[in-house]
């Protein structure tokens, strides 16, 4: 293999990429694969649930390929000044960029001529369906990302659901806490895919959010692809819950702030919470708000009361961190939440998208302190 390239294309490319490269267990997905043939180089990384690739213009003078260290690589380009990388490989993987040698991996034969060792093919896809995104998309997937589930035991909820609900194109996250659902526009083809949290989380970062892109998709695999890059992604098989069931839909209290002065109440009160329940009861009343936090085990406690609109009253908490991780998602600068009790969750719609906050048990300080002494009679109790 003999080419050359654009230093600058393939250093974004490295950069966008390291995500995708993280596997110690398998050596081969620890490299960057390098195809050079035609007038371009096809450089490609994966994990095995994704493939990251691009196609970079390139002047040719013998067709090969040969996959190299990434870590190597990524150390190099960062310290190489040149404006093109010239890069030649033998079939045993020995390469030279530009003045740097490194030992990469060949192609191998076994003894009946089949290739061995190598890296993994690209999955074909077959009976595919095609949908064209606005930057849009770029923008509804980074709001998603913040509400994937990390536990594994429900695999569906570590990645945001893509399909048409009622007649729209929806897009959904949750972690069974909290849920995220934005309708895009209407459609007609019926499906309902989900796609893994890597994929979710880096496709805002890997492409240009001014530009459309292309998202063909079958049952296995979804590909994103824009002006020569690709992300080829193995979609997470399983049933996604029924979101539309989840959010209550009867609220009769409902309750606008000003979006900046209740994230300033929950910042102020948050200091006296408990750091482990993060708990802040909401008081609503007569137009007005009352928040209050604390922990019995510090002695400290904190309320402060800011203007509210609206109709009906309730008491009820939630985990102020993941309601101030909402409120830093909205666009306006009001925002209108509701609520029916304080078992149910709240929800806050804006525009044409939709979230949903499961509260928490309210623990009041009375009932905190008579607990506390309960504990402490049954471990004296214990002791004797």
């Amino acid at each position: 293999m003999k080419a050359t390239i654009n230093a600058a294309d393939l250093r974004g490319f490295l950069k966008s990429a390291k995500p995708f490269v993280s596997n110690k267990v398998i050596p081969i997905l620890e490299t960057v694969q390098f195809k050079a043939a035609g007038n371009r180089v096809t450089v490609t990384v994966t994990d095995l649930e994704n493939f990251f690739q691009v196609h970079m213009p390139a002047a040719v003078d013998d067709p090969g390929e040969v996959c190299l260290p990434f870590s190597d690589l990524a150390g190099f380009i960062q310290t190489c000044k040149d404006h093109v990388l010239n890069i030649e490989a033998d079939q045993s993987g020995k390469a030279n960029i530009s003045g740097f040698k490194l030992q990469g991996q060949g192609i191998e034969y076994g003894d009946n001529g089949e290739r061995i060792n190598q890296f993994p093919e690209l999955p074909e896809l077959t009976d595919t369906q095609t949908l064209d995104f606005s930057p849009l998309l770029f923008h509804e997937l980074n709001v998603a990302s913040n509400f994937l589930s990390k536990d594994d035991v429900r695999p569906v909820m570590t990645g945001a659901n893509i399909a048409k609900r009622n007649g729209l194109l929806t897009i959904a996250a949750t972690d069974a806490h909290r849920l995220y659902k934005a309708e895009i526009c209407p459609y007609d083809n019926d499906f309902n895919i989900i796609i893994n949290g890597l994929a979710v989380r880096q496709v805002p970062k890997v492409f240009d959010t001014t530009a459309n892109v292309t998202v063909q998709f079958n049952e296995s695999n979804a590909v994103f692809e824009q002006r020569g890059i690709r992300l080829i992604s193995r979609l997470i098989d399983g049933r996604y819950p029924d979101i539309n069931a989840v959010i209550p839909q009867d609220n009769p209290v409902q309750v606008t702030f000003d979006k900046k002065q209740l994230a300033a109440a929950i910042n102020q009160v948050k200091i006296a919470a408990n750091k482990k329940a993060n708990q802040v009861v909401f008081t609503v009343a007569d137009g007005r708000c009352k928040l209050y936090a604390c922990d019995i085990d510090m002695g400290t406690e904190m309320e402060t009361t800011i203007p509210c609109r609206g109709e009906g009253e309730i008491e009820i908490a939630f985990n102020y961190k993941l309601l101030l991780d909402m409120l830093a998602q909205q666009l306006s600068p009001e925002i209108t939440l509701e609520l029916s009790n304080a078992n149910r969750a709240g929800v806050i719609k804006e525009y044409h998208r939709t979230y949903l906050l499961m509260p928490v048990m309210i623990v009041k300080p009375e009932e905190a302190e008579a607990e506390a002494e309960m504990e402490e009679e049954y471990e004296e109790e214990e002791a004797e």
